[in-house]
């Protein structure tokens, strides 16, 4: 299959925000047949993407890169976040839509989010419960907690400790 197949895709790389306004005013002008692909799950999850049976609704979202392991990004200028040299895992799901047009999301997203480990397939349900969860809710609230912890640990001598068995 050809990258894209002909068919016109409109990218809503937007603020979560703003995507329930500018849908509003962008998808009823659309033609039929045509792609709308988020970046984000919160607004087809939400059902705030005005209902149109003739277009295709998909979503995408990076992973991101490993912060551990062989596959982890390295060097001075790290890329963390993916896209540009080191690789990541992308989660996709088709919201609404001829099945056929699963392939044509997954091929442009996994252009947009090169290069790419893995891509994921699935449900927008899924993508709206695993994203918060597990990058806002757990993560970050672990990295607060190594933020807190390593200057105690610090102020403790642990580094002390570390380089006198090393």
């Amino acid at each position: 299959m050809k990258l894209w197949s002909g068919q016109k895709v409109v990218i809503l790389a937007i603020p979560d925000r703003a995507i329930q306004a500018v849908s509003r005013e962008v998808v009823p002008r659309l033609r039929p047949g045509t792609m709308v692909f988020g970046l984000d799950p919160a607004a087809a999850h939400a059902g705030v993407m005005p209902d149109r049976g003739d277009i295709t609704y998909f979503v995408a979202h990076p992973c991101h890169p490993p912060l551990f392991g062989d596959r982890a990004p390295a060097g001075p200028e790290t890329d963390w976040f993916g896209g540009r040299d080191a690789a990541q895992s992308v989660v996709c799901a088709l919201y609404q839509g001829p099945e056929e047009d699963y392939q044509v999301g997954e091929q442009l997203a996994a252009a947009l989010f090169a290069p790419i480990l893995r891509m994921h397939r699935i449900s927008v349900e899924h993508m709206a419960l695993l994203e918060p969860a597990v990058v806002e809710s757990t993560c970050i609230c672990c990295v607060m907690v190594m933020k807190i912890l390593d200057p105690e640990a610090i102020r403790r001598s642990v580094r002390d400790i570390t380089h006198a068995v090393a």
